[in-house]
This record gives C-alpha cells, structure tokens and sequence, in this order.
C-alpha cells in the first residue's frame, strides 16, 4: 500500500521544487499543489522510502512541516476531493488545523475508527485552516481525548440539534 506525504513550503516557488523532486521518482506521484497566501502545500502519494528520500533531496530552507501517513485509510483521498460524503447522524466533530497534514493525519484516525466523513474544507489562496467534518455515533470523552493534539482545534457537539441537522442537511443541497 502506498502512504502519503503533506508538505508545508514557504512559497510557490518552493512547492514547484518540491513537484520537479518528485519528479525524479517515478513511482512518486503528485496528487495536489495548494497555494496559500504565505505558503503553500504539496500532496504526494508513493513508498514510504521513496517520499522520504524526496524530502531529504528538498532544500532544508524548503521545508516548513511534513507529514508522512503510512497505509492511508482508503476513504481518506475521496475525503480530500469530495468524493465521499455522508449526512450527520449521531454526534458530529469538527477537527481544524493551519497545517492540512496534521489534518490528514487526525482524520486518517478518526476514519479507522468508524467515524463518517460530512465534509473536508481546504481554502486555496488563503491562510484560513482547513477543517473536516465528521459524524459519529458513540463518542465519549475518553474517545475525544484520543484526538487531542496541540497541533489541532478539536470539537464535539454531543446530540446536535434540529438546527444544526438541518444546517448540514442544507449545506449538502448547495
């Protein structure tokens, strides 16, 4: 199986070095290139050791974060690129992170363990974070530590309400 790498550059110029690096590895693909206003992110899927050793070929100054997700749940891609959805039935939970990796890496976990996808937001050409939406039917606070991260903003409404069902009952029709 084939892991995923998120990377976080300064710069468009430098997520461009970062797609011409992984160029050189044939069995490296680029999955996504987004700019952001003081940054951008590149997505790549390949071996582990090959997407390892294309982040060791980028220029250290190149390099603001990364993140490596080992045997990617197999809904996390379709997550990213609106491909799979469900409606909010049950608790739902709402992860956000500046980083997209830390996100990808966070959902990864939250799908393993059973939870639905409602809907992943990636802002392009803007600092916003990212954040992903998701429904759950038994979350427990032992459960919603498991998530905690300093990395990541991490939410659980417990029991939402005909508002905030319907809220996402309209946001799917849009």
């Amino acid at each position: 199986m084939n892991s995923l790498m998120i990377l976080q550059l300064p710069d468009l110029g430098s997520a461009l070095t970062a797609v011409q690096t992984a160029g050189f590895f044939p069995k490296v693909k680029v999955l996504d290139l987004v700019p952001l206003t003081l940054s951008a992110q590149v997505i790549l899927e390949g071996s582990e050791t090959d997407l390892i050793k294309v982040r060791k070929d980028l220029p250290t100054a190149d390099l603001d974060k990364s993140v490596i997700i080992e045997d990617p749940h197999p809904s996390l891609l379709k997550a990213y690129y609106h491909l799979e959805t469900s409606d909010l039935e049950g608790d739902l939970v709402i992860i956000e992170a500046e980083f997209v990796g830390y996100l990808f890496q966070t959902l990864d976990a939250c799908l393993k363990d059973g939870m639905k996808l409602i809907d992943f937001r990636q802002p392009r050409q803007s600092q916003a974070m990212s954040s992903v939406y998701l429904s759950c039917s038994e979350m427990d606070e032992y459960l919603s530590k498991k998530y905690l991260s300093s990395k990541i903003k991490f939410r659980w409404i417990n029991n939402p309400n005909k508002a905030l069902l319907d809220f996402f009952k309209f946001e799917k029709k849009v």
